[in-house]
């Protein structure tokens, strides 16, 4: 705490303006959650580590500034990958197995250095993305043997690792944020406001044809989506008794005999680990009030940003949209939104303080440059 103190003062508090408002509402809301939750310590202890690497992460922006940041993160997934894929054939933990508690149906799968195949999917997924962006888009990495390395690796793990929600979004996502690219860079506010537009007229339409064809009933069916539609349905019923202000951060999943998610989940589902829902879970914990907290602050305003802002560079625009809509995407499936032990928190985070921190700077006008 002295350490970060120290930190933020010698930034002159700039770690505080790249967060913003409603990401430190957000943060703060959350901590304020611990007072109704019934595991107060827990929920402190949880939501006091996610404000501490939050924090780092900013501050680690803001020292080092967003080329070194991007590079660190480039290197470090695509140490973790190696790391991955070299611990497979000589760490028995390394793939599923067999007794592992949690993985009766995993066996074969591989984790490598990652605590699930899962987070070793969307890593691997973050390192092809980021690998294959900046081949095409990006000089940030000027190492090209490194990228095409870095992108078989993180293909061979993915493979290996088999995370199907990571497999489907890939080329989605290339083809999404390549598509934002063009018509972000060198447009004016007008092509970028069409694409707001048009955006939200998708969503809109996606929306609607879900509720038409009312395809929520597959709540209904406890196998559907490998198991997840049980525990969404029990969440669902949490969250529709304390709808504004939740259980408490981190009070809902892994908290033992005190979690009251096991009154409302039957059978395997009591002891789920979280609620392969980002939105889902953020909301039976933070309530809509938290909801809307934290999509606002971590989300669309960082999008926002990073559509019109006229100050970040041509070669990152490519990367961080791709991280952006594929964290969006993911967490309609897995548990990484505000999750304070997750490395794709943590990656989207990276991407969020780059955007926010080039948001600060003013463009020069070009008479200023003339000589």
């Amino acid at each position: 705490g002295v350490f970060l103190s120290f930190i933020l003062i010698r930034q002159n508090w700039r770690v505080i303006r790249i967060a913003g408002l409603w990401a430190i509402v957000a943060t703060g809301w959350a901590l304020l959650s611990a007072i109704w939750s019934d595991t107060p310590d827990i929920a402190f202890r949880r939501v006091s580590f996610t404000i501490v690497v939050i924090l780092i992460i900013y501050t680690s922006t803001s020292l080092l500034g967003p080329v070194r940041i991007f590079n660190l993160l480039f290197y470090v997934l695509f140490g973790l990958i190696i790391a991955s894929l070299i611990s497979g054939p000589i760490v028995p933990n390394a793939v599923h197995r067999e007794g592992m508690r949690g993985a009766e149906d995993l066996v074969g799968l591989w984790r490598g250095v990652f605590i699930h195949k899962n987070e070793a999917g969307a890593a691997s997924a973050f390192l092809i993305l980021l690998s294959f962006q900046q081949l095409v888009y990006g000089q940030i990495i000027r190492n090209r043997f490194h990228l095409w390395v870095a992108l078989f690796s993180g293909v061979l793990l993915l493979s290996l690792a088999f995370s199907k929600t990571s497999i489907l979004l890939i080329l989605p996502v290339l083809i999404t944020s390549s598509f934002f690219y063009f018509f972000i860079t060198g447009r004016d506010v007008l092509h970028r406001t069409l694409l707001v537009i048009l955006i939200f007229m998708v969503i809109t339409t996606a929306l609607w044809l879900s509720i038409h064809f009312n395809i929520l009933n597959i709540l209904d069916d406890p196998k559907a989506v490998t198991g997840r539609a049980t525990i969404w349905s029990a969440v669902i019923k949490m969250i529709s008794e304390r709808p504004y202000i939740g259980y408490g951060y981190g009070s809902v999943f892994e908290v033992g005999y005190f979690t009251p998610f096991k009154d409302y989940a039957s059978e395997w589902a009591e002891s789920a680990s979280h609620a392969h829902n980002g939105y889902l879970q953020v909301t039976v914990e933070l309530g809509f009030i938290g909801l809307i907290l934290v999509v606002v602050g971590f989300i669309l305003i960082p999008f926002k940003k990073l559509i019109f802002s006229k100050s970040i560079p041509r070669d990152f625009m490519a990367s961080l949209l791709a991280i952006t809509i594929f964290f969006f995407f993911h967490n309609f499936f897995e548990t990484t939104l505000l999750d304070r032990k997750s490395s794709i928190w943590v990656v989207f985070l990276t991407a969020v303080s780059i955007i926010r921190y080039y948001s600060l700077l003013t463009p020069v006008p070009k008479e200023e440059n003339i000589p």
